[in-house]
């Protein structure tokens, strides 16, 4: 255990359930080795059991996603965060008061932008620990998308963390890959897991929420030899040989632990859950999401999932009838670490830190998200540019004030 306790700042964004999925538990490592952790939400309001996670938490409005039948609509996404984008400013310098106040030691962050930028306000240590990095790590191979959505992806990644001194994306991979200011991270044990004891019972678990809830059950209805328990319609029916289970957490998971196999989107979190309850997994990525494409690709590649971009009868009895072949046993397997493998490479970059960081190149990368966002937004460009040349100049306003401009540093040298 590290020998120098830490107070930290850990930012979450609340779009989904995964990232608060993933730092839940690295947040119970942190305190496991005696550090103070507090939270920052951003985005939509954070569920109970989120709040729970640390004594002290704080919720700012952040990006949201919109979707739209089995997909993320882009138009819609983009138009509403930019209109909120005039309000960044303000909630950037309340963050920022709130780290150099509380005098944080280091700031770690899941794909949340603001604590990202705070910390590099005030020069501290930001490491973030996502998934969504793993986008752009060039070890990384992508699937064929269409090029808006990589873009669209791309650009997600630096707008939320557009500068950390160091990020570990956790992936599908069977080994550590550090490349610069990046590490591919395997995936590790969810403490949450540990009370479920993987079996084999006689149905398959299904969690399909942005389907039409007809379609799910005409394709189900094909398969009366099987029984599905179906997740993420709020209701509780059963028709046939097909049941509707309401929405639990825990009955979920007992529920994936002891089926057959997984029928879900192609998530990160829940893929992760069921790779560690070694369980068949059927995937169906939602459109325009290069993350669950480039999900969906890499386990096809592991010949850990069976992959249909669209929910069909034939698609779901070539996974079934794999499953059966198998006899519900995976025999491909994927490396899972422990959390404080991670959080011991966590302390490790925040040793490494060095305070002095250019401000020229704050102002360079801001401007660079700036003009990625506002392109071909039409009336609402001009504001995101100015909203976001706001933020580097108050940024690097903020280093001018500690550290000199590199030319000085040279000048008086000589």
């Amino acid at each position: 255990m590290r020998r120098i306790l830490m107070r930290l700042l850990y930012g979450i964004n609340t779009n989904g359930q995964g990232h608060i999925n993933r730092a839940r538990d690295v947040i119970r490592q942190l305190l496991f080795d005696g550090h103070q952790v507090d939270c920052l939400f951003s985005g939509p309001t954070p569920p109970l059991y989120a709040k729970s996670l640390v004594r002290r938490w704080r919720h700012i409005p952040g990006y949201k996603i919109k979707f739209s039948g089995q997909g993320i609509n882009v138009p819609e996404t983009l138009l509403q965060n930019l209109l909120h984008f005039r309000n960044f400013p303000r909630i950037f310098e309340n963050v920022r008061r709130l780290v150099k106040q509380e005098d944080y030691d280091a700031i770690i962050t899941d794909f949340e932008g603001f604590s990202c930028m705070a910390g590099l306000a005030t020069q501290k240590p930001v490491i973030s620990v996502d998934h969504q990095h793993s986008l752009i790590h060039f070890k990384q191979v992508l699937p064929p998308v269409q090029v808006h959505d990589l873009i669209v992806g791309m650009g997600l990644v630096l707008y939320c963390t557009p500068l950390c001194n160091h990020y570990f994306a956790i992936d599908f991979v069977q080994e550590l890959e550090r490349s610069g200011i990046g590490t591919l991270f395997p995936l590790f044990e969810k403490f949450e897991l540990l009370d479920y004891t993987p079996t084999v019972e006689d149905h398959y678990c299904v969690y399909l929420p942005y389907l039409r809830e007809q379609h799910v059950l005409k394709v189900l209805q094909k398969f009366p030899e099987e029984r599905f328990k179906v997740y993420g319609y709020h209701r509780k029916e059963t028709l046939g040989h097909v049941s509707f289970e309401p929405t639990g957490r825990q009955t979920f998971l007992q529920d994936m632990a002891s089926s057959k196999g997984v029928l879900m989107h192609a998530g990160f979190s829940s893929s992760w859950e069921a790779i560690l309850l070694k369980k068949h997994i059927y995937l169906n990525p939602l459109d325009n999401h290069i993350e669950q494409a480039t999900n969906a690709h890499r386990l096809a590649k592991f010949d850990r999932a069976h992959v249909a971009p669209i929910l069909t009868r034939e698609s779901v009895a070539a996974f079934i009838s794999k499953a059966q072949d198998q006899d519900y046993q995976v025999n491909a397997h994927l490396t899972v670490t422990h959390p404080s493998v991670l959080t011991n490479a966590i302390y490790d970059r925040i040793d490494d830190f060095e305070p002095f960081v250019s401000w020229a190149i704050v102002r360079k990368q801001l401007s660079r998200i700036a003009g990625g966002i506002s392109n071909g937004v039409g009336g609402v460009r001009a504001q995101a540019s100015q909203t976001v040349n706001h933020i580097a100049q108050r940024v690097s306003g903020r280093f001018l004030n500690r550290t000199k401009r590199p030319s000085e540093l040279l000048s008086n040298l000589s």
